[in-house]
């Protein structure tokens, strides 16, 4: 099971994606709560849903609040 949870998997044209880098860290080590977000990340992953990149998640949150958005990073 922990195979198929591999936080280190390379995803092919998702380079921007910035994923989360810790070796030593394992489904099974995860809490309870962070199970379940992997999970419901990968599960929106494999429905077709494609994850923003840190700076697409910067500018989500300053259009909703607001603020300024810089148009080449959408």
């Amino acid at each position: 099971m922990s195979q198929a949870h591999d936080t280190n998997r390379e995803h092919q044209g998702e380079s921007n994606v910035r994923r989360a880098r810790t070796p030593d860290l394992r489904y099974e080590d995860m809490s309870d709560l962070g199970r379940e977000l992997f999970d419901l990340s990968r599960d929106y992953e494999s429905s077709g849903g494609r994850l923003l990149s840190e700076d697409e998640i910067e500018n989500e949150l300053m259009r909703r609040r607001g603020g300024h958005v810089q148009q080449d990073a959408v």
